[in-house]
């Protein structure tokens, strides 16, 4: 594992003490909540372009006018 220089350190120190800020955790898990919503509508609407954009494949099973 390489050495950790200064400037790691300190970023890592900064991230340590800004977890211990009530606010901040709440802005981290407010930011983690957001991510995870946007998923399952991403993935929604993907699969419903792909449905969409495929159609059906057996044509005998289209409804007869």
């Amino acid at each position: 594992m390489p050495p950790f220089d200064q400037d790691h350190l300190r970023r890592a120190l900064r991230r340590a003490q800004d977890m211990g800020d009530p606010h901040q955790r709440l802005q981290t898990a407010r930011q983690q909540a957001e991510g995870y919503r946007n998923f399952p509508t991403s993935l929604t609407g993907l699969l419903t372009v792909v449905f969409v954009l495929k159609g059906q494949e057996n044509l005998s099973k289209l409804p007869h006018s």
